[in-house]
């Protein structure tokens, strides 16, 4: 993930109330990347947070909304 995806990423995450700390950012974003150099299939940042239960479901949905606002 390029620096300003995951600068963008870590903005959004933790634009609502501080959700993600860096380090449970960084820990998605390693357990991503072990999937991917496993040769298997990278789940979503957020879905992974969900699983770890450090999102809900509607907290992710909201950072989704707010991306695409942010994004052109």
């Amino acid at each position: 993930m390029p620096a300003t995806e995951f600068r963008l990423l870590g903005a959004l995450m933790g634009a609502r109330g501080r959700v993600l700390t860096r380090e449970q950012l960084s820990e998605c974003l390693h357990l991503q990347q072990k999937e991917l150099a496993a040769g298997h299939h990278a789940p979503m940042i957020g879905d992974i947070a969900i699983e770890r239960r450090l999102l809900t479901p509607p907290q992710v949905e909201q950072i989704l909304q707010d991306k695409v606002r942010l994004v052109p």
